[in-house]
């Protein structure tokens, strides 16, 4: 058992597939090393096209949390994309959609508690708390950049980015 994992793999898993907390900390590492820190987005960077704000799901339009805004600001920037905005294969599809062969996908994870039906009732007639159990599953999302046939109003959504104003003192102090 690795470091990052919490619980032995189940059987039947394929134990060469890199665990996500592996993935996830592979990309912090890679970008560690090339001089980046993921967890800073470089607002002042103006080589960039990149809308300022926080990855979204252009399809529900909620804002995306914790270790996913580090795994989607660092593409957003590294291949710059002026939207902050994505969605799964399936969310584009959807909208009247499509992901064209060869785009690269970016990961992200979802991660939950859930209580089984039979731990609830078994609990309940014991009068106890029932366990619940931790999950965490990976999706595969894209730019809307990435995708061809959305509605135009996904793209006109995008913010445009306020025109750079240096001020000095600002500089000095940052």
């Amino acid at each position: 058992m690795t470091e990052l994992q919490t619980h032995a793999p189940r059987a039947g898993i394929n134990r060469e597939r890199t665990s996500i907390y592996q993935e996830v900390s592979n990309k912090i590492i890679h970008d560690l090393e090339q001089g980046l820190i993921p967890w800073v987005q470089p607002w002042g960077d103006l080589t960039s096209s990149a809308a300022i704000g926080l990855p979204t799901n252009a399809d529900t339009k909620n804002a995306y949390s914790g270790i996913n805004i580090l795994l989607l600001w660092g593409p957003v920037f590294e291949r710059g994309f002026s939207s902050q905005s994505w969605l799964t294969y399936k969310q584009a599809r959807k909208l009247s959609g499509n992901v064209p062969k060869g785009e690269t996908s970016t990961i992200i994870v979802y991660a939950n508690r859930f209580v089984p039906r039979l731990g609830c009732q078994a609990a309940e007639e014991e009068q106890r708390i029932p366990q619940s159990f931790s999950f965490l599953k990976r999706y595969r999302v894209f730019n809307i950049e990435q995708c061809d046939g959305l509605p135009d109003e996904l793209y006109d959504c995008v913010p445009k980015r306020p025109e750079y104003k240096q001020i000095p003192h600002a500089e000095v102090f940052i």
